[in-house]
């Protein structure tokens, strides 16, 4: 579906709603750490906020490791 300014409904709507699920089982285990229901770390806790950024970031890391050693190899 397009709305009027021409941007896609669809897929503007996913993208906000997986950042809202992030956001909220964020908040979700925040509330169950601080009441003491669960005993996990805090760095645990905080995984839905840190784990997509060290996926892309570790994502780069392979995307530019392996094009340095297809540049050193394949310059022979």
């Amino acid at each position: 579906m397009t709305e009027k300014n021409g941007h896609d409904t669809a897929k503007n709507g996913r993208k906000h709603s997986v950042i809202g699920s992030l956001a909220v089982l964020t908040l979700i285990l925040a509330v169950l750490k601080l009441t003491g229901t669960v005993s996990c770390p805090w760095w645990l806790i905080l995984t839905p906020i840190w784990a997509p950024l060290a996926f892309i970031i570790g994502l780069l890391a392979v995307c530019w490791l392996s094009d340095a050693i297809l540049d050193h190899f394949g310059s022979e």
